[in-house]
């Protein structure tokens, strides 16, 4: 209810499984295990650290992709199963953007999250403090009467200054919306290595507050 967000995505879209992650790791959409070619042409598989992974984490947000309330009152099962992680319950002024990326993260393993994960600025204590976007970097930004938090995933290539988060209680689902980068602050969990090779997406309306 009251979702930070109007745009829809076509979720058939590859485009959020094409983010290059940079230094030779393997792409978002992969997983640990990676084949590795020999030069005398024997494959072996090697597990890789988590750490060196781009934003791991993402493979659970993105699983979540279409998830939507169930009657627009910040409810539904997949809503509770967010709000459950904070110690909240369905209802009028349960606003569940914290408390999806709090699932996200527990889900993952990912340990260092703020107190009162429900309140979406507190992300701003999370981890480290980045001076610019890296995919899957938790974004916050602020507006009146509280915040909004998510997770970065793309540069907006419609839009010029503004970038593609992925996030939850956005027009009452978990999808991708556009906000305005200069009023944001990116923040990532301590360990892992951020990657700021950003693709760009097209075709992903604003968030309604931004219009």
């Amino acid at each position: 209810m009251q979702g930070f967000g109007i745009g829809a995505l076509n979720h058939n879209m590859e485009d959020g499984d094409k983010i290059n992650a940079g230094y030779n790791a393997p792409s978002p959409g992969s997983t640990p295990e990676n084949a590795i070619n020999i030069s005398s042409g024997v494959t072996v598989t090697a597990k890789m650290p988590a750490r060196f992974i781009a934003a791991p984490w993402m493979l659970d947000a993105k699983s979540q992709l279409g998830m939507r309330e169930t009657t627009g009152n910040n409810d539904g099962p997949d809503v509770v199963k967010y709000l459950k992680t904070v110690g909240l319950k369905p209802g009028a002024k349960s606003y569940w953007c914290g408390a999806f990326v709090n699932w996200t993260m527990n889900q993952a393993g990912i340990n260092g999250r703020p107190e009162n994960p429900d309140r979406a600025l507190n992300w701003r204590n999370f981890g480290l403090s980045l001076n610019k976007p890296a995919y899957g970097s938790v974004g916050t930004l602020k507006r009146k009467g509280g915040g909004h938090v998510g997770f970065l995933v793309a540069n907006d290539q419609d839009r010029p200054g503004w970038v593609i988060m992925l996030g939850g209680n956005q027009s009452d689902a978990v999808m991708y919306n556009s906000f305005p980068l200069r009023i944001m602050q990116f923040n990532y969990p301590t360990g892992y290595i951020p990657s700021y090779n950003l693709s760009s997406l097209s075709g992903i309306r604003k968030e309604i507050r931004m219009q």
